[in-house]
């Protein structure tokens, strides 16, 4: 992740999504989801990569995915500005649009992880 995205500090590593309408609680859950989100996304990147069998391959796929998180990442930063822009509500933007953007991106990984056909992304 980019250095604007480490700013975010959640001091409490146990903290976890309640939905009590509060700002804090919010921001947790937005966190939970992205959380979810990065897992399934890097979980299809990894079986696709475990698919590939040649090198060249595989560094097509992993140069497409860095492209991608710059590009997400820039995105989301766009989106919800700088944290010190904002009030207390950035996290939750934030965390949100990067989640918004991973699902976009799991769909495709999804596609890519059932292809085995010619013609398929490899």
């Amino acid at each position: 992740m980019v250095a604007f995205f480490n700013t975010m500090a959640f001091a409490d590593d146990e903290a976890r999504c309640v939905q009590d309408g509060k700002q804090m609680q919010m921001n947790f859950c937005a966190r939970d989801d992205f959380d979810a989100s990065e897992k399934e996304m890097n979980d299809l990147y990894d079986k696709k990569m475990d698919y590939l069998q040649t090198q060249k391959n595989k560094d097509r796929l992993s140069n497409s995915q860095e492209a991608w998180i710059t590009y997400r990442d820039k995105a989301c930063f766009y989106e919800a500005g700088p944290s010190e822009e904002s009030g207390s509500i950035w996290p939750m933007e934030q965390f949100s649009c990067l989640a918004q953007l991973n699902n976009q991106r799991i769909q495709t990984l999804k596609k890519y992880a059932k292809c085995t056909d010619n013609g398929c992304p490899l």
